[in-house]
Protein backbone atom coordinates (compact mmCIF):
# COMPACT_ATOMS: atom_id res chain seq x y z
CA UNK A 1 0.00 0.00 0.00
CA UNK A 2 1.26 3.44 -0.69
CA UNK A 3 1.99 5.42 2.21
CA UNK A 4 0.24 8.95 2.78
CA UNK A 5 3.44 10.75 2.45
CA UNK A 6 3.31 9.72 -1.52
CA UNK A 7 0.23 11.71 -1.74
CA UNK A 8 1.34 14.58 0.24
CA UNK A 9 4.04 14.88 -2.34
CA UNK A 10 2.22 15.06 -4.94
CA UNK A 11 -0.35 17.49 -3.63
CA UNK A 12 2.38 19.62 -2.86
CA UNK A 13 4.27 18.92 -6.56
CA UNK A 14 1.00 20.22 -8.07
CA UNK A 15 0.64 23.17 -6.45
CA UNK A 16 3.92 24.17 -6.73
CA UNK A 17 3.63 23.89 -10.51
CA UNK A 18 0.78 26.76 -9.74
CA UNK A 19 1.19 30.40 -9.16
CA UNK A 20 1.01 30.71 -5.33
CA UNK A 21 -2.41 30.73 -3.71
CA UNK A 22 -3.77 28.62 -6.26
CA UNK A 23 -7.61 27.24 -6.09
CA UNK A 24 -7.40 23.43 -6.96
CA UNK A 25 -10.52 21.08 -7.47
CA UNK A 26 -10.93 17.89 -8.10
CA UNK A 27 -13.52 14.98 -8.39
CA UNK A 28 -13.29 11.02 -7.78
CA UNK A 29 -14.98 9.01 -10.29
CA UNK A 30 -18.80 8.06 -9.67
CA UNK A 31 -19.97 4.78 -9.72
CA UNK A 32 -21.67 3.83 -13.10
CA UNK A 33 -24.91 1.75 -13.80
CA UNK A 34 -24.50 -2.45 -15.14
CA UNK A 35 -28.16 -3.20 -15.09
CA UNK A 36 -31.49 -2.13 -12.84
CA UNK A 37 -29.87 -1.61 -9.38
CA UNK A 38 -26.22 -3.01 -9.62
CA UNK A 39 -22.87 -1.23 -10.67
CA UNK A 40 -20.07 -1.67 -12.62
CA UNK A 41 -17.05 -2.78 -10.05
CA UNK A 42 -16.10 0.50 -8.86
CA UNK A 43 -11.99 2.09 -10.48
CA UNK A 44 -11.06 5.56 -8.99
CA UNK A 45 -10.28 8.02 -11.38
CA UNK A 46 -6.39 8.26 -11.95
CA UNK A 47 -5.73 12.16 -11.45
CA UNK A 48 -7.76 11.78 -7.99
CA UNK A 49 -6.08 8.77 -6.67
CA UNK A 50 -2.91 10.20 -7.58
CA UNK A 51 -3.81 13.40 -5.16
CA UNK A 52 -5.58 11.44 -2.34
CA UNK A 53 -5.04 7.34 -2.02
CA UNK A 54 -8.66 7.60 -1.38
CA UNK A 55 -11.38 4.49 -3.15
CA UNK A 56 -14.53 6.35 -2.60
CA UNK A 57 -16.90 7.19 -5.40
CA UNK A 58 -18.27 10.79 -5.59
CA UNK A 59 -15.75 12.48 -3.44
CA UNK A 60 -13.66 16.19 -3.81
CA UNK A 61 -10.14 17.40 -2.87
CA UNK A 62 -10.19 20.72 -2.38
CA UNK A 63 -6.46 22.35 -2.23
CA UNK A 64 -5.44 25.85 -1.51
CA UNK A 65 -2.08 27.32 -0.23
CA UNK A 66 -2.05 26.74 3.15
CA UNK A 67 -5.08 24.40 3.55
CA UNK A 68 -6.66 21.13 1.86
CA UNK A 69 -10.10 19.82 2.51
CA UNK A 70 -12.22 16.85 1.18
CA UNK A 71 -15.53 17.43 0.92
CA UNK A 72 -17.51 14.08 1.03
CA UNK A 73 -20.66 12.64 -1.30
CA UNK A 74 -24.49 13.32 -0.38
CA UNK A 75 -25.20 10.08 1.44
CA UNK A 76 -28.64 9.01 2.70
CA UNK A 77 -29.46 6.52 5.52
CA UNK A 78 -30.53 3.70 3.04
CA UNK A 79 -26.87 4.07 1.14
CA UNK A 80 -25.47 3.69 4.76
CA UNK A 81 -26.83 0.98 5.23
CA UNK A 82 -26.53 -1.14 2.53
CA UNK A 83 -22.65 0.36 1.73
CA UNK A 84 -21.43 0.55 5.33
CA UNK A 85 -20.83 4.31 7.10
CA UNK A 86 -17.48 6.48 6.22
CA UNK A 87 -14.59 6.16 7.68
CA UNK A 88 -13.26 9.40 8.35
CA UNK A 89 -9.83 8.56 10.71
CA UNK A 90 -9.19 5.95 7.83
CA UNK A 91 -9.34 8.52 4.93
CA UNK A 92 -7.08 11.17 6.55
CA UNK A 93 -4.41 8.11 7.16
CA UNK A 94 -4.46 7.51 3.58
CA UNK A 95 -4.51 10.92 2.56
CA UNK A 96 -2.98 12.64 4.75
CA UNK A 97 -5.74 14.88 4.74
CA UNK A 98 -7.52 15.92 8.35
CA UNK A 99 -10.01 18.24 7.29
CA UNK A 100 -12.93 15.94 5.73
CA UNK A 101 -15.88 18.13 5.37
CA UNK A 102 -19.81 16.91 4.82
CA UNK A 103 -21.35 17.67 1.64
CA UNK A 104 -22.70 20.65 2.93
CA UNK A 105 -19.87 21.70 4.76
CA UNK A 106 -17.84 21.76 2.44
CA UNK A 107 -19.23 23.36 -0.67
CA UNK A 108 -20.02 26.25 1.47
CA UNK A 109 -16.26 26.22 2.82
CA UNK A 110 -15.57 26.06 -1.29
CA UNK A 111 -17.88 29.18 -1.75
CA UNK A 112 -15.91 31.23 0.15
CA UNK A 113 -12.78 30.04 -1.24
CA UNK A 114 -13.55 31.25 -4.71
CA UNK A 115 -14.29 34.62 -3.63
CA UNK A 116 -12.83 37.18 -6.05
CA UNK A 117 -10.50 34.88 -7.95
CA UNK A 118 -9.71 34.74 -11.87
CA UNK A 119 -8.83 31.28 -12.27
CA UNK A 120 -9.79 27.86 -10.84
CA UNK A 121 -7.94 25.04 -11.42
CA UNK A 122 -9.46 21.55 -11.81
CA UNK A 123 -9.75 18.50 -14.77
CA UNK A 124 -11.07 19.46 -17.95
CA UNK A 125 -14.39 17.81 -19.16
CA UNK A 126 -13.64 14.00 -20.48
CA UNK A 127 -15.19 13.75 -24.35
CA UNK A 128 -18.74 11.74 -23.12
CA UNK A 129 -17.60 9.37 -26.41
CA UNK A 130 -14.06 8.17 -27.02
CA UNK A 131 -13.95 6.68 -30.22
CA UNK A 132 -10.42 6.36 -31.00
CA UNK A 133 -9.85 2.49 -31.14
CA UNK A 134 -12.94 1.06 -29.40
CA UNK A 135 -16.24 3.06 -28.66
CA UNK A 136 -17.17 3.63 -25.24
CA UNK A 137 -18.71 6.51 -22.98
CA UNK A 138 -16.70 8.30 -20.47
CA UNK A 139 -17.07 8.65 -16.58
CA UNK A 140 -19.41 11.80 -16.14
CA UNK A 141 -18.11 12.85 -12.85
CA UNK A 142 -15.69 15.48 -14.49
CA UNK A 143 -18.77 17.40 -16.60
CA UNK A 144 -20.65 17.49 -13.26
CA UNK A 145 -18.53 19.05 -10.99
CA UNK A 146 -17.55 21.61 -14.06
CA UNK A 147 -21.80 22.56 -14.13
CA UNK A 148 -21.23 23.08 -10.46
CA UNK A 149 -18.38 25.51 -10.58
CA UNK A 150 -20.13 27.08 -13.49
CA UNK A 151 -23.56 27.70 -11.66
CA UNK A 152 -21.29 29.06 -7.99
CA UNK A 153 -19.38 31.34 -10.29
CA UNK A 154 -19.57 32.11 -13.94
CA UNK A 155 -16.69 35.15 -13.99
CA UNK A 156 -13.75 32.58 -13.35
CA UNK A 157 -11.67 30.91 -15.84
CA UNK A 158 -11.69 27.24 -15.22
CA UNK A 159 -8.11 26.24 -15.99
CA UNK A 160 -7.36 22.48 -17.08
CA UNK A 161 -4.55 20.58 -14.83
CA UNK A 162 -4.06 17.63 -16.77
CA UNK A 163 -1.05 18.54 -18.50
CA UNK A 164 0.59 19.24 -15.13
CA UNK A 165 -0.62 16.09 -13.59
CA UNK A 166 0.91 14.27 -16.89
CA UNK A 167 4.29 16.23 -15.93
CA UNK A 168 4.38 14.73 -13.06
CA UNK A 169 2.76 11.38 -13.33
CA UNK A 170 5.04 10.85 -16.39
CA UNK A 171 8.36 10.17 -14.09
CA UNK A 172 7.86 7.70 -11.65
CA UNK A 173 8.54 7.72 -7.98
CA UNK A 174 10.41 4.76 -6.29
CA UNK A 175 7.15 3.81 -4.81
CA UNK A 176 5.08 3.93 -7.91
CA UNK A 177 8.38 1.57 -9.70
CA UNK A 178 7.28 -1.15 -6.16
CA UNK A 179 3.64 -0.74 -7.52
CA UNK A 180 4.47 -1.60 -11.04
CA UNK A 181 6.92 -4.30 -10.26
CA UNK A 182 4.26 -5.86 -7.88
CA UNK A 183 1.99 -5.63 -10.40
CA UNK A 184 4.50 -7.27 -13.38
CA UNK A 185 5.28 -9.77 -10.48
CA UNK A 186 2.02 -11.30 -10.20
CA UNK A 187 1.16 -11.14 -13.45
CA UNK A 188 4.32 -13.60 -14.30
CA UNK A 189 2.71 -16.34 -12.09
CA UNK A 190 0.20 -16.20 -14.34
CA UNK A 191 2.17 -16.32 -17.62
CA UNK A 192 4.17 -19.51 -15.76
CA UNK A 193 0.92 -21.31 -15.41
CA UNK A 194 -0.10 -20.64 -18.40
CA UNK A 195 2.52 -22.46 -20.13
CA UNK A 196 1.48 -25.52 -18.53
CA UNK A 197 -2.07 -25.52 -19.47
CA UNK A 198 -1.10 -25.19 -23.38
CA UNK A 199 1.01 -28.36 -23.03
CA UNK A 200 -2.24 -29.82 -23.85
CA UNK A 201 -4.76 -28.88 -25.55
CA UNK A 202 -7.10 -26.26 -23.93
CA UNK A 203 -9.25 -22.99 -24.31
CA UNK A 204 -9.04 -19.70 -24.31
CA UNK A 205 -11.51 -18.88 -21.69
CA UNK A 206 -9.75 -21.68 -19.73
CA UNK A 207 -6.45 -19.57 -19.67
CA UNK A 208 -8.33 -16.28 -19.19
CA UNK A 209 -9.74 -17.89 -15.46
CA UNK A 210 -6.37 -19.44 -14.59
CA UNK A 211 -4.83 -15.33 -14.74
CA UNK A 212 -8.54 -14.58 -12.87
CA UNK A 213 -8.51 -17.09 -9.89
CA UNK A 214 -4.02 -16.07 -9.28
CA UNK A 215 -5.28 -11.76 -9.50
CA UNK A 216 -7.81 -13.08 -6.82
CA UNK A 217 -5.66 -14.66 -4.78
CA UNK A 218 -3.03 -11.83 -4.76
CA UNK A 219 -5.63 -9.44 -3.97
CA UNK A 220 -5.02 -7.73 -7.12
CA UNK A 221 -7.41 -7.30 -10.42
CA UNK A 222 -6.59 -7.24 -14.38
CA UNK A 223 -5.60 -3.51 -15.71
CA UNK A 224 -7.68 -4.35 -18.58
CA UNK A 225 -9.68 -6.54 -20.37
CA UNK A 226 -7.40 -9.41 -21.02
CA UNK A 227 -6.79 -10.82 -24.80
CA UNK A 228 -5.93 -14.60 -25.20
CA UNK A 229 -6.31 -14.98 -28.71
CA UNK A 230 -5.29 -18.08 -30.52
CA UNK A 231 -4.41 -18.97 -34.21
CA UNK A 232 -5.97 -16.33 -36.83
CA UNK A 233 -8.00 -14.38 -33.76
CA UNK A 234 -4.46 -12.80 -32.79
CA UNK A 235 -4.62 -10.91 -35.36
CA UNK A 236 -7.28 -9.40 -34.21
CA UNK A 237 -5.45 -6.71 -31.53
CA UNK A 238 -8.21 -6.02 -29.05
CA UNK A 239 -9.88 -9.73 -29.76
CA UNK A 240 -11.51 -10.27 -25.96
CA UNK A 241 -13.99 -12.69 -26.89
CA UNK A 242 -11.74 -15.00 -25.53
CA UNK A 243 -14.01 -18.28 -26.03
CA UNK A 244 -12.64 -20.08 -28.54
CA UNK A 245 -10.54 -23.56 -28.68
CA UNK A 246 -6.69 -23.86 -28.30
CA UNK A 247 -5.07 -26.55 -30.14
CA UNK A 248 -1.27 -27.94 -29.42
CA UNK A 249 -0.72 -26.80 -32.64
CA UNK A 250 -1.91 -22.91 -32.26
CA UNK A 251 -0.11 -19.96 -31.64
CA UNK A 252 -1.77 -18.38 -28.63
CA UNK A 253 -0.97 -14.16 -27.75
CA UNK A 254 -1.57 -13.31 -24.16
CA UNK A 255 -2.03 -9.79 -23.34
CA UNK A 256 -2.76 -9.83 -19.39
CA UNK A 257 -1.77 -7.12 -17.04
CA UNK A 258 -2.62 -6.95 -12.97
CA UNK A 259 -3.41 -4.29 -11.25
CA UNK A 260 -2.09 -3.45 -7.91
CA UNK A 261 -2.76 -0.22 -6.02
CA UNK A 262 -4.33 0.89 -9.42
CA UNK A 263 -1.12 0.84 -10.80
CA UNK A 264 -0.64 -2.30 -13.93
CA UNK A 265 1.77 -4.42 -15.39
CA UNK A 266 0.94 -4.51 -19.48
CA UNK A 267 2.58 -7.91 -20.46
CA UNK A 268 2.04 -10.53 -24.27
CA UNK A 269 3.54 -13.27 -24.94
CA UNK A 270 2.91 -15.74 -27.50
CA UNK A 271 3.35 -19.83 -26.41
CA UNK A 272 2.50 -22.87 -28.45
CA UNK A 273 3.37 -26.48 -28.46
CA UNK A 274 3.53 -28.02 -31.52
CA UNK A 275 4.56 -25.53 -33.40
CA UNK A 276 5.95 -25.48 -37.11
CA UNK A 277 9.82 -23.90 -37.87
CA UNK A 278 7.18 -21.03 -39.70
CA UNK A 279 5.28 -20.39 -36.45
CA UNK A 280 9.31 -20.58 -34.73
CA UNK A 281 10.74 -18.45 -36.98
CA UNK A 282 8.02 -15.50 -36.66
CA UNK A 283 8.22 -15.24 -32.69
CA UNK A 284 12.11 -15.48 -32.81
CA UNK A 285 11.92 -12.91 -35.49
CA UNK A 286 9.39 -10.91 -32.63
CA UNK A 287 11.89 -11.57 -30.26
CA UNK A 288 14.68 -10.18 -31.72
CA UNK A 289 13.18 -6.99 -32.53
CA UNK A 290 12.00 -6.48 -29.12
CA UNK A 291 16.01 -6.92 -27.88
CA UNK A 292 17.20 -4.31 -30.72
CA UNK A 293 14.67 -1.81 -29.66
CA UNK A 294 15.27 -1.95 -26.26
CA UNK A 295 19.32 -1.70 -27.00
CA UNK A 296 18.13 1.39 -28.44
CA UNK A 297 16.20 2.98 -25.40
CA UNK A 298 18.00 5.72 -23.12
CA UNK A 299 17.00 9.17 -21.87
CA UNK A 300 17.07 12.04 -24.36
CA UNK A 301 15.61 10.16 -27.19
CA UNK A 302 12.77 11.43 -28.69
CA UNK A 303 9.27 8.73 -28.90
CA UNK A 304 9.32 9.81 -32.64
CA UNK A 305 13.39 8.71 -33.30
CA UNK A 306 12.57 5.34 -31.39
CA UNK A 307 9.29 4.74 -33.38
CA UNK A 308 11.75 5.02 -36.55
CA UNK A 309 14.30 3.64 -35.66
CA UNK A 310 12.00 0.15 -34.59
CA UNK A 311 10.73 0.68 -38.14
CA UNK A 312 13.58 0.01 -39.82
CA UNK A 313 14.50 -3.19 -37.28
CA UNK A 314 10.97 -4.20 -38.08
CA UNK A 315 11.40 -3.64 -41.75
CA UNK A 316 14.42 -5.48 -41.99
CA UNK A 317 12.48 -8.11 -40.35
CA UNK A 318 9.64 -8.34 -42.46
CA UNK A 319 12.29 -8.74 -45.73
CA UNK A 320 14.08 -11.11 -43.87
CA UNK A 321 10.58 -13.33 -43.05
CA UNK A 322 9.55 -12.59 -47.21
CA UNK A 323 6.64 -10.62 -46.26
CA UNK A 324 8.20 -7.41 -48.05
CA UNK A 325 10.43 -6.29 -50.16
CA UNK A 326 10.44 -2.83 -49.87
CA UNK A 327 11.18 -1.09 -46.11
CA UNK A 328 8.16 1.23 -46.65
CA UNK A 329 6.04 2.85 -43.73
CA UNK A 330 2.59 1.66 -45.22
CA UNK A 331 4.50 -1.81 -46.14
CA UNK A 332 5.80 -2.58 -42.24
CA UNK A 333 2.34 -0.88 -40.91
CA UNK A 334 0.66 -4.07 -43.07
CA UNK A 335 2.07 -6.43 -40.66
CA UNK A 336 3.31 -4.43 -37.78
CA UNK A 337 0.05 -2.15 -37.49
CA UNK A 338 0.11 -0.80 -33.95
CA UNK A 339 2.83 1.80 -32.01
CA UNK A 340 5.77 0.19 -30.51
CA UNK A 341 5.37 1.67 -27.10
CA UNK A 342 3.65 3.74 -24.96
CA UNK A 343 3.85 4.70 -21.20
CA UNK A 344 2.96 3.15 -18.16
CA UNK A 345 1.28 3.94 -14.62
CA UNK A 346 -2.03 4.42 -13.34
CA UNK A 347 -3.06 4.11 -16.74
CA UNK A 348 -2.33 1.11 -18.72
CA UNK A 349 -2.13 3.95 -21.57
CA UNK A 350 -0.46 6.43 -18.76
CA UNK A 351 -0.69 10.02 -19.09
CA UNK A 352 2.74 11.30 -21.05
CA UNK A 353 3.33 14.34 -23.15
CA UNK A 354 5.25 11.68 -25.64
CA UNK A 355 8.10 14.14 -26.40
CA UNK A 356 11.51 12.54 -24.94
CA UNK A 357 11.98 9.73 -23.24
CA UNK A 358 12.78 10.35 -19.70
CA UNK A 359 14.82 8.78 -16.72
CA UNK A 360 11.96 7.19 -14.50
CA UNK A 361 10.07 6.69 -17.21
CA UNK A 362 8.30 3.22 -17.01
CA UNK A 363 6.86 2.29 -20.87
CA UNK A 364 6.28 -1.01 -22.54
CA UNK A 365 7.67 -2.25 -25.48
CA UNK A 366 5.87 -4.17 -27.41
CA UNK A 367 6.78 -5.44 -31.55
CA UNK A 368 4.42 -8.16 -32.96
CA UNK A 369 4.13 -9.21 -36.50
CA UNK A 370 0.34 -10.43 -37.73
CA UNK A 371 0.03 -12.72 -40.79
CA UNK A 372 -3.92 -13.50 -41.11
CA UNK A 373 -3.17 -15.64 -44.21
CA UNK A 374 -0.89 -17.94 -42.26
CA UNK A 375 -3.42 -17.65 -39.11
CA UNK A 376 -0.22 -16.32 -37.30
CA UNK A 377 -0.30 -13.60 -34.67
CA UNK A 378 2.76 -12.92 -32.67
CA UNK A 379 3.39 -9.95 -30.08
CA UNK A 380 6.05 -9.91 -27.16
CA UNK A 381 5.86 -7.01 -24.51
CA UNK A 382 7.73 -6.25 -21.75
CA UNK A 383 7.85 -3.57 -19.11
CA UNK A 384 10.52 -1.09 -19.30
CA UNK A 385 12.36 1.32 -16.70
CA UNK A 386 14.34 4.05 -18.18
CA UNK A 387 17.52 4.28 -16.23
CA UNK A 388 20.35 7.04 -16.46
CA UNK A 389 22.48 4.18 -18.15
CA UNK A 390 19.68 2.73 -20.62
CA UNK A 391 16.84 0.57 -20.25
CA UNK A 392 15.97 -2.13 -17.26
CA UNK A 393 13.44 -4.65 -18.12
CA UNK A 394 10.99 -5.22 -15.20
CA UNK A 395 9.39 -8.24 -16.43
CA UNK A 396 12.72 -10.00 -18.20
CA UNK A 397 11.85 -13.16 -15.96
CA UNK A 398 8.64 -14.28 -17.96
CA UNK A 399 9.86 -16.36 -20.89
CA UNK A 400 9.57 -15.06 -23.77
CA UNK A 401 8.33 -18.99 -25.68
Amino acid sequence: MLKKEFFIRNRKNLQQKLEGGALIIVTAQSLLQRSADTTYPFRQDSNFFYLTGIEMPDCIVVLCEGEEFLILPKRSEVETIFGGSVNRDEIAKISGITTIYSYSEGWDRYKKLQLGRKKIYTLNQAPPKVSAIDSFFTNPARRLLLQKLRRLNKSSELTDIRPILSQLRQIKQAEEVKAIQEAINITAEGFKATRALLDSSTSENEIEAQFDSLFKTKCARHGYQPIVAAAERACVLHYVRNDQPVKATDLCLLDVGAEVTNYSADISRTYGKDLSSRQLEVVATVKQVQDEAIAVLQPGITWKDFAKQVELLMGNALVELHLITDITTEAVHTYFPHAISHSLGLDVHDVCDYKVIQENMVITVEPGIYIPEEQIGVRIEDNILITKNGAKNLSAEIPYR
